[in-house]
């Protein structure tokens, strides 16, 4: 973003995309991926589906909420998190450790990213940083 339009413009995408709490349809425009018969459910929605635990139909709105089929989901199926997990809660070599190890140095670098893209040295981009080291 250089300007004041180019923020709106970002803002927008934002809100287009549901995750702005302005959007007054469920709808974002797009044909569902898994339901080619329907337009596709913006971000929010999809999981306000997941947590009344039914699908959103036509004519459906943020004010009625999803009344379509019902979805099922086994949340005693889920595997248990810790609260806020660190790297250091497991151990050395596990498959969990290394899992957040590769995702910490991904999202430091996807966060490198964006401060060079919005700090005008988007060149950075370009390239693999090796400020984030796992």
């Amino acid at each position: 973003m250089t300007d004041l339009k180019s923020a709106q413009a970002a803002l927008a995408e934002i809100v287009e995309q549901g995750e702005g709490a302005a959007r007054t349809q469920v709808w974002d425009g797009d044909r569902d991926v898994f339901h080619p018969e329907r337009d596709e459910v913006a971000h929010f929605y999809r999981f306000q589906e997941l947590k009344h635990g039914r699908c959103y139909r036509t004519g459906d709105t943020p004010q009625t909420g999803p009344t379509g089929e019902e979805i099922q989901v086994d949340f005693d199926g889920l595997l248990p998190m810790r609260r806020n997990p660190r790297t250091a809660d497991y151990p050395e070599g596990s498959e969990i450790r290394a899992a957040q190890q590769e995702f910490n140095t991904t999202y430091c670098l996807l966060l490198y990213l964006l401060e060079d893209a919005f700090t005008g040295n988007p060149a950075n981009c370009a390239r693999p940083s090796a400020r984030c080291s796992s």
